[in-house]
């Protein structure tokens, strides 16, 4: 398949997570293709997953040795170590769903299929584009984060060090994408393997159709030769009500064809609707403890990022910006010309160049703490807004449509 080609399938429109799985890991080892070994992929994962605790054990520790309040210590070694366990959960309990996982797999097939059948179908370049365009802003983030940290890093600690940090830091995500999409593989996979099984047979629904369209068609059929026997023997006034009748009766086989193709098409809504509610039960069984782990986890991650910006930048700034006291604490007892003005000369100066941190022009303080969070607020806000205003938008020309 070429790269920005339309995709015709589930399959071919996932192309760029298979190669993105491959990469990542935990199905590296498959061949033949769709034969996994799943031994040596387990492995394989683990032996980088026990790199990445290494690694990150170690910062850990360093964080563990330079704080002294018990705050620190949560913010800094409980959380981390929370984040550490989190891929070996999933692995718990993507193992222990994985039957359910495939039920609901078969089942949204089964849902495509008839879908398809329906002549519903489904436009797969919104999802190819949008798994092109995630990969490729990952790939060109973690480059961009990589060259940068090694820059800053080499002078520190040392060229092989510094590439040890990177790759503990790269891991873990690594990680928690690949969970997140191996089952996405393992759908796309039943697509393509199930390809001759139909919810509704492909062959009934044709014939069903051809059935109608013959009936039409033996309508049509039989309505010249009776046409032209009419006008040889009957009247014209009979003729015209035989053709009337005839005409009415056409009329009303096309309605009936209508109707029963509108109460087949509700019936199959009907059940698509029943099995969508069983999936997203499934689901919530399924997914409930790892989506409620993730958003605990983004919580402490915000309020880790919030305490360390607050730690390493405000906190500091405000102790500088009391030198004023300290001084006055220490020559304020001074008499001595000379020194009573070199201190006021230094007020002076604190209250004009206070000690502060500036990114791009921000000031480093409670400021930017506030701006960050409430920036968040309204793009989340605009966000929803948005999206349910083009799906509406989206919903009324399918309508219309």
């Amino acid at each position: 398949m070429k790269l920005f080609a339309r995709p015709n399938s589930f399959y071919e429109a996932l192309t760029s997570v298979h190669y993105f799985n491959y990469i990542l890991g935990l199905r590296v080892f498959e061949y033949p293709r769709g034969y996994p070994r799943s031994v040596l992929s387990l492995i394989y994962l683990l032996i980088i997953y026990v790199i990445f605790y290494r690694g990150a054990f170690g910062i850990a520790q360093y964080f563990k040795t330079i704080r002294v309040f018990k705050l620190d210590c949560i913010i800094y070694v409980v959380i981390p170590n929370l984040y550490f366990l989190s891929p070996i959960l999933k692995m718990i309990l993507g193992w222990w769903y994985s039957k359910n996982i495939a039920v609901c797999h078969k089942k949204i097939f089964k849902i495509d299929k008839t879908l398809r059948q329906l002549r519903l179908a489904v436009n797969y370049d919104k999802i190819y584009f949008m798994t092109i365009g995630f990969n490729t802003s990952w790939f060109i983030f973690y480059i961009l984060i990589s060259i940068m940290s090694y820059l800053y890093m080499v002078p520190h600690i040392g060229i092989l060090q510094t590439i040890h940090v990177l790759f503990v830091s790269i891991i873990p995500l690594s990680i928690k994408t690949k969970l997140n999409i191996i089952e996405l593989k393992d759908y796309t996979k039943l697509m393509d393997f199930e390809q001759q099984k139909n919810i509704l047979s492909m062959k009934l629904i044709s014939d069903w159709r051809q059935s109608i369209y013959s009936a039409s068609n033996f309508v049509l059929r039989k309505q010249s030769p009776v046409t032209s026997q009419i006008k040889m023997h009957i009247p014209f006034q009979i003729k015209k009500k035989l053709q009337n009748k005839l005409r009415n009766r056409f009329h009303e086989d096309i309605s009936m064809t209508k109707r029963e193709n509108h109460v087949h098409i509700l019936q199959v809504t009907k059940q698509v609707h029943l099995e969508l509610c069983k999936i997203s039960r499934i689901i919530c069984s399924a997914f409930g403890v790892q989506i409620i782990w993730e958003i605990g986890m983004d919580i402490l991650y915000t309020i880790q990022t919030l305490y360390t910006i607050y730690n390493r930048y405000i906190k500091r700034q405000l102790k500088g910006n009391k030198s004023v006291e300290l001084i006055n604490t220490t020559y304020g007892y001074n008499t001595d010309i000379d020194t009573q003005e070199e201190m006021q000369q230094f007020r002076i100066q604190i209250l004009h160049r206070p000690v502060t941190f500036y990114l791009f022009g921000l000031t480093m303080d409670n400021h930017i703490l506030s701006m960050m969070l409430s920036t968040v607020t309204n793009y989340m806000v605009i966000i929803i807004q948005e999206s349910s205003t083009l799906e509406s938008k989206s919903d009324l020309k399918n309508t219309h449509f």
